[in-house]
Parts: C-alpha cells; structure tokens; sequence
C-alpha cells in the first residue's frame, strides 16, 4: 500500500462523521475551504509530513493534521460549544485505521484562533521502502505499519 496522507485523513473523517450526526455537524471538507460553507463544518488538512531515512530500507513518517471546526453564525455559547466538540474530537481521532491496523495519535492539541476551533493531530509511522521491480528505482511510499494498539 502507498502511504501518500490520503489515507489518514480519510481515517479520520469517517471517524469523525461516525461521532458526528449529519445534523450537528453539516460538512467535512478535506483540503481547500470553499466559499459559501455549510456551517458548522469541520475542515481537515494536512499541516506538515515529515520523512526521516533509517537503515535498511526503513524510514519514519510523521504526519500533523489540523481538523478546524467553525461554528454556525448564530452560535452565542461559541466557545462553549467548541469545547465540547473539541472533547469529542479527541475521543475520535486518537485512534484511526490505517491499512486495516489500528494507530494511535502520538499527540492531542486545540486552540482556539480567530473563531475556529484548531484540533492538531500528530500521528507517526514506520515506513518500509518496496521494490517492485529491480529495474525500476525504489520509491519511497510503500509502507509497513509497526504501531499497534493494545
């Protein structure tokens, strides 16, 4: 399987629309907002993903995601509000699936930023470089994943 981020943020927004009923939560967009939202929405992008080479054809991967939740424009308890869903949203990204194993967030964070609530999830895997044909060069995007939950 090639690991590219599409598969944790799809992880991700099918953990969350299981926590979130169509009727609190109206959107979940992946990538670039849009003009015209469906408020309240949630938006998830990937933040940062970061490489580093280890021996024998292995690396790490660290991914940051960045799940921003904007409230509806009536909403006069905002940060209260926010800060149960912010509650929920931890409860439900803390562990995702990926390629049919279960992996656990390697950290939590929220904040709140100009009226959005900013859930940072971090999420960290080992990578294992396949070959699929000794012609070809060994491309770094397969991956094996080590990180179990118990």
């Amino acid at each position: 399987m090639t690991l590219t981020g599409k598969e944790i943020v799809s992880a991700i927004a099918e953990n969350i629309r299981k926590e979130f009923e169509d009727t609190e939560i109206l959107a979940i967009y992946k990538d670039t907002p849009v003009q015209n939202i469906t408020k309240p929405c949630m938006f998830i992008n990937i933040v940062t993903s970061v490489q580093t080479p280890e021996m024998n054809k292995r690396a790490h991967r660290n991914y940051m995601l960045d799940i921003i939740v904007t409230g509806a424009d009536d909403n006069t308890e905002l940060y209260t509000w926010f800060s149960g869903i912010s509650e929920r949203l931890f409860s439900c990204v803390d562990r995702i699936t990926i390629s049919n194993q279960m992996v656990k967030a390697s950290r939590l964070e929220s904040s709140i930023q100009d009226n959005e609530l900013h859930v940072m999830a971090t999420y960290n895997f080992k990578v294992v470089k396949q070959e699929t044909d000794s012609t070809e060069n060994i491309k770094m995007q397969t991956n094996t994943i080590y990180e179990r939950v118990e």
